[in-house]
């Protein structure tokens, strides 16, 4: 194993740790801590979380997992997927525009040049399948996606047609599995992060 492959494994497991570590502090902080929190943002908090989501989407390196788990113990589960495929469709557009239009040297620096590498692998696939699979398997990869079909030849009515459709599936898929979960409980988040993980390695 090389020095540059030993410390992109490194990062994963500090990522996936400080994850796991959020998760669990977030399942122990009591709910009317967080609840009186989101009173005093008021309707900014929805709009700020929303920000915050659509900024880790834009910039790859950043992960919004964190943010997700925050905004379900502050606003509900339903109200948190509603917010992540709003959020999702804004990011989709910036990512593609900014693939079609700045080309690969700013998403090189908006994502970094690991990132870029798997962008690349993933604009190598046929354009059509890597819509329909991509939107509907590969959701934990929803920002290379986006910045990957960008680079292509796609249309944009196509792309946003298939992303503003197609990422509905796992979004309902998500909902109907997990929507009677206690996402108070340590072991229950743990297990939706675990789902979400597991389809990324699917994809």
């Amino acid at each position: 194993m090389n020095k540059q492959n030993y410390k992109k494994i490194v990062k994963q497991i500090c990522g996936v740790i400080l994850i796991v570590t959020l998760i669990y502090l977030l399942s122990s902080i009591d709910k009317q801590v967080l609840e009186n929190t989101a009173l005093r943002l008021g309707c900014l908090g929805p709009v700020f979380l929303g920000l915050v989501l659509v900024s880790t989407q834009v910039f790859a390196p950043l992960s919004g997992s964190a943010f997700y788990f925050i905004g379900i113990r502050l606003y509900g589960y339903e109200s948190i997927l509603i917010l992540f495929y709003c959020t999702s469709m804004i990011s989709a557009v910036i990512c593609f525009f900014v693939a079609r239009k700045w080309g690969r040297g700013l998403v090189t620096k908006l994502v970094g040049e690991n990132a870029m590498h798997k962008i690349d692998e993933i604009a190598s696939i046929h354009e059509k399948s890597l819509l329909i699979i991509g939107r509907t398997l590969g959701y934990y990869f929803f920002d290379f996606i986006s910045y990957a079909l960008g680079l292509t030849k796609i249309s944009f009515k196509r792309y946003f047609t298939y992303t503003a459709v197609l990422t509905l599936i796992p979004s309902l898929l998500l909902y109907f599995v997990f929507k009677n979960m206690d996402f108070n409980s340590f072991k229950n988040s743990m297990v939706f992060y675990a789902f979400v993980v597991a389809t990324g390695a699917l994809f």
